[in-house]
């Protein structure tokens, strides 16, 4: 499988995207969580968290997700506070959002007699990135159970290890770095990485495969960093082949986008990456399997 010709040169509209910086959730930035965005259960979670950089990635995580989750449920005709929808992950680790519609769904546990209010989960395809301060969300809705599968990856471009290249990038990728001009290269690698990681993602796996399992096409590496979505080709090896038939039937299709994000001094992301020192651009992949 790879991802078709006639792959469309954005995403489409039935994918809802949202990126936030710290500077849209100040008490992110302390670890902290706004009044009103947790529900019980993240509470808990949020409180096992210790490590200052992991609270605050999953605090703009969340904040991004159930901005993007609440304005969907709002075209959709339903208005819910951010703390009755609750961002969980499967074992997988793959993420889902689930809705409480209970009277005291927002109420202290000690009120509930030890029953939860019952959780609603939502048909639809979830995926949440982040990287140095942005964050990513997007979501795509379906029928249960078969979700179309959505993965995004969002990674700073930075200089790798020539390590990194040996270990996780096929021959054919490691000899299109090997030939690009010096100061394409470090963006190439992060293409490259991020493509990778989101259509793991799609397809619910994560990093628990080989990398190089993903082949991503060398001649799409070198655009412009150009404002705006571009596609991208990727082979999968066939044991992926086979994942994306049983998630997304033997018809299924796959489709690859990456596009350029820059942050300004005041923490406001943008979608280019023009001109604009390497510690402060992104590379945003997204990845559909249906």
């Amino acid at each position: 499988m790879c991802a078709p010709d006639c792959v469309t040169h954005t995403p489409p509209p039935s994918i809802r995207r949202l990126v936030q910086s710290l500077q849209d959730c100040p008490p992110a930035a302390r670890g902290e969580a706004p009044p009103g965005l947790l529900s019980a259960a993240e509470t808990a979670h949020l409180a096992r968290l210790s490590h200052p950089k992991r609270r605050q990635e999953w605090l703009l995580g969340r904040w991004t997700a159930k901005r993007l989750l609440a304005d969907y449920l709002q075209a959709s005709g339903e208005t819910l506070p951010l703390a009755a929808i609750t961002v969980a992950n499967d074992p997988s680790g793959a993420p889902y959002a689930a809705v409480t519609r209970a009277a005291n769904a927002l109420q202290s546990p000690a009120s509930w007699d030890g029953v939860a209010p019952p959780a609603t989960r939502l048909p639809l395809a979830l995926t949440i990135s982040h990287s140095r301060g942005l964050a990513f969300c997007a979501l795509m809705a379906g029928t249960t159970p078969h979700l179309p599968g959505l993965g995004g990856d969002l990674e700073v471009i930075e200089p790798r290890d020539a390590s990194f290249v040996r270990d996780f990038f096929t021959p054919q990728e490691q000899a299109a770095i090997a030939a690009a001009a010096p100061a394409a290269r470090d963006a190439a690698i992060t293409v490259l990485w991020s493509a990778k990681e989101a259509l793991l993602k799609a397809l619910h796996l994560g990093l628990s495969v080989d990398t190089r399992q993903v082949s991503v096409d060398a001649g799409e590496l070198f655009r412009p960093l150009d404002a705006g979505w571009a596609p991208l080709r990727a082979t999968l090896h066939p044991e992926l082949v086979h994942v994306a038939a049983q998630m997304a039937g033997p018809t299924a299709t796959l489709s690859l986008w990456r596009c350029f994000y820059s942050r300004d001094a005041r923490g406001i992301a943008t979608d280019s990456a023009r001109d604009v020192p390497s510690d402060v651009a992104y590379v945003l992949t997204l990845c559909l399997i249906s």
